[in-house]
């Protein structure tokens, strides 16, 4: 049975990502579309806009999951555009480490985190933990979504990073 839809509002929450951090709620909204119920199926007349959702909750136990390069113990917040992480490194001895980063949009399709200052007692760890935050990026890529995203913003306040983006039609089956 066919479907004319006016406008869509859907929320998703709890998206566990494969190869990245929980996304805790993704909000679509979109105009016309037409939609099928069996299969399941729905078609939009023009880009949906997205809004993807991350708590700095999420992205601390995506770290502590991960713990890059023997860190440990993370507490992570957002605030003022930025990502700050304090962690544990342990080399021969235990060194705090806090780090501040800025999230970037590469090619419309993933998110990097660029390291912009690093305090560790010891400089030769400098380097090290600059590096293994380097290997966990994209820290989201479209490509582990069921549809064609395309990301335009972040914003990361309060406590969340907010990933603005464009859900892209699928081209119509030809035939």
């Amino acid at each position: 049975m066919k479907l004319g839809i006016q406008g869509l509002k859907a929320e998703v929450l709890g998206i566990a990502l494969a190869n990245g951090p929980t996304v805790d709620r993704l909000i679509l909204s979109s105009g016309k579309a037409q939609g099928q119920s069996k299969p399941f199926r729905l078609d939009m007349d023009s880009p949906a806009e997205v809004t993807a959702i991350l708590s700095q909750e999420s992205l601390q136990a995506y770290l502590e999951h991960k713990r890059p390069g023997g860190l440990r113990d993370f507490q992570v917040w957002v605030a003022d555009d930025r990502l700050y992480v304090k962690a544990k490194l342990k080399l021969v001895v235990e060194l705090p480490v806090k780090a501040a980063c800025r999230l970037e949009i590469v090619d419309g399709r993933e998110i990097h985190v660029r390291l912009e200052a690093v305090d560790v007692a010891g400089g030769s760890a400098k380097n090290l933990v600059a590096g293994q935050l380097e290997k966990e990026n994209p820290i989201l890529d479209t490509a582990e979504f069921p549809m064609n995203l395309t990301l335009t913003r972040i914003e990361a306040v309060d406590g969340e990073i907010r990933v603005h983006g464009l859900a892209l039609p699928e081209a119509a089956p030809e035939g």
